[in-house]
């Protein structure tokens, strides 16, 4: 068996609601999660699949502080582990 292909933009499939903001930023986010009972990982990549290191700070039920070292402008994505499911979301 072929394991599932990452998944792009499913949220609304999911009934999951990601908010990220602001965007563009210096490289603090506010990440804002609905409908999500756990939050099993977060991974922040650039386009060359480049894993950017990031602090995380729960700032409150479903909200979290991001705080990453961009060296440059450009396309991130974050990778959502929730349970069983990957999302991929680009900013």
């Amino acid at each position: 068996m072929l394991p599932e292909p990452l998944r792009t933009n499913l949220f609304d499939n999911a009934k999951v609601n990601v908010s990220l903001y602001p965007n563009p930023s210096k490289g603090i986010f506010n990440l804002q999660l609905e409908k999500i009972e756990r939050l099993d990982a977060i991974q922040i990549v650039d386009t060359n699949d480049k894993t950017i290191s990031f602090k995380q700070k729960n700032t409150g039920i479903g909200q979290s502080r991001i705080e990453m070292e961009l060296t440059s402008n450009g396309i991130y994505f974050m990778n959502l582990t929730i349970g069983e499911q990957r999302f991929i979301n680009a900013f």
